[in-house]
């Protein structure tokens, strides 16, 4: 029986609908961890989430057939928006004002929490820190609101600590598309902790989000310095629908027949990168393409496309057996490297390593690039720009999935910063990602803080807490 596990339940249990182990005969969900959890949280005088009162659960809303996204209007967060602690929507669609009256109830609103509940991305949470923002959700995610007597960042931290995590985890059913129900989520057990420690741990999220905003907007401040170097107006750029060619200026000169190569805005910005001190990216840039093949027995630190935010920074990484990661897992990453999305709609997901494990591997997915003559994190800023972005964009090939061949990323044409920006930009981006990870460090004391009240007590949280550790 070495490396096997027994539980053993009544049948009584199974088919009772007054408790928590209601019409599921699937094995794993008996595993010897959930059972203990939820006699420990019992223990405690545990409460369901939103059976008890605590709070309500409510799901999201599909936008109705024939209606589309906008550049303005009301923000409507997706599930892949819901990813990094805190609420993002700086790059989610809008729908219009007609459209957010229709699906008004399914707002969220300040300190709402959502879980994701549909996919690959089920249980994720996050915590909408917006005050003055209207937003509208997506029918892939739960959101936890209207609280009765307790504290959304408790409650927060508690679903992303193990007692909530493992709930999820339990609860998720399917396999191909997996899915977390409203009614399971509503049964979710939570221990109503003591005020005191309810106020701490609020107060520990939000200076973790302050510190967040903070990063963000130095972030920001190193996009402007890079901005303002280049000097180029892109509203200005010709928008026409309209090139005309010769032949042997497109498609025997590019091979290219797609007439959105060729719009006039793309030609104006490359003779605008022309005046510049520029070169094409394989000549100043290091680009490793090589395909690494993992140890099955080895355990490695897995990026994909999803755990990239905004600003340039990667979420929690996954760690996988050798074994067990998927076929695109084949990019070996090192410290200091910049990986950049080649996928169209995606194009924006670049990032720099600041892990030094030997073991962290990337999507296939992911280009990956250094430079001696631009440092990593002007780099970084460098392929958000529009200058790099655009001709990211007008490269892109195919037609089920789109993305850039990497005969067009040699192409790329690379404006050479000089060394006073490009230290100016290391130093804010440097800032940044330190005040984004004391940040996430924040975030993770105050898990162990509520893994610790239920483990051991309310005053040992405390302490915790208050401590420097």
């Amino acid at each position: 029986m070495d490396g096997l596990e027994c539980s053993e339940i009544n049948l009584s249990s199974i088919i009772d609908e007054d408790i928590n182990f209601t019409m599921r005969i699937d094995s794993e969900y008996f595993q010897k961890i959930y059972l203990d959890n939820e006699r420990l949280l019992l223990k405690l005088n545990a409460k369901t989430i939103s059976n008890d009162g605590l709070s309500q659960i409510l799901g999201g809303k599909r936008i109705p057939k024939g209606c589309s996204f906008s550049d303005e209007g009301i923000k409507y967060c997706r599930a892949e928006d819901n990813k990094f602690n805190f609420l993002d929507i700086e790059s989610s669609p809008c729908i219009s004002n007609e459209l957010h009256i229709v699906l008004k109830k399914y707002t969220v609103n300040y300190d709402d929490i959502l879980i994701t509940n549909v996919g690959n991305g089920i249980g994720d949470v996050t915590i909408n820190k917006y005050k003055d923002t209207v937003i509208n959700m997506t029918e892939n995610c739960a959101k936890v609101c209207n609280y009765n007597g307790i504290s959304p960042d408790y409650i927060f931290l508690y679903l992303k600590s193990n007692y909530g995590k493992n709930q999820i985890v339990r609860e998720k059913v399917g396999t191909a598309q997996p899915k977390l129900s409203l009614e399971r989520i509503r049964q979710f057990l939570i221990v109503d902790l003591n005020d005191k420690v309810q106020i701490a741990m609020a107060r520990i999220v939000n200076r973790a989000y302050d510190l967040l905003q903070q990063s963000v907007k130095i972030f920001k401040d190193a996009e402007n310095v890079l901005h303002g170097y280049l000097n180029v107006k892109f509203d200005r750029l010709d928008n026409s629908s309209v090139s005309i060619k010769l032949l042997s200026d497109s498609y025997l000169r590019t091979g290219r027949i797609d007439a959105e190569y060729y719009q006039v805005k793309y030609d104006e910005l490359l003779e605008k990168i022309k005046k510049m001190d520029s070169h094409k990216l394989s000549n100043i840039c290091n680009i490793y393409k090589d395909n690494f093949i993992p140890i099955d027995g080895k355990i490695y630190k897995y990026i994909e496309l999803a755990d990239v935010d905004n600003n340039g920074n990667i979420g929690e990484i996954e760690e996988i057996l050798g074994s067990e990661l998927p076929t695109r897992a084949r990019r070996k990453v090192e410290k200091n490297q910049v990986i950049i999305s080649s996928i169209e709609g995606s194009l924006q997901s670049c990032a720099m390593i600041l892990n030094d494990d030997d073991n962290i591997l990337c999507s296939n997915g992911f280009f990956v690039i250094d430079s001696q003559i631009i440092n990593s994190e002007t780099l970084l800023i460098l392929f958000k720009n529009p200058v790099i972005q655009w001709q990211l964009k007008r490269g892109c090939a195919g037609t089920i999935l789109t993305a850039l061949p990497i005969d067009e990323f040699y192409n790329v044409k690379v404006p050479i910063i000089d060394k006073g920006t490009q230290n100016s930009i290391k130093e804010k981006i440097s800032k940044s990602f330190e005040l984004r990870k004391e940040s996430e460090e924040l975030i993770k004391k105050g898990i162990r803080a509520v893994e610790i009240a239920i483990e051991k007590s309310e005053d040992e949280a405390i302490k915790y807490l208050e401590s420097g550790s």
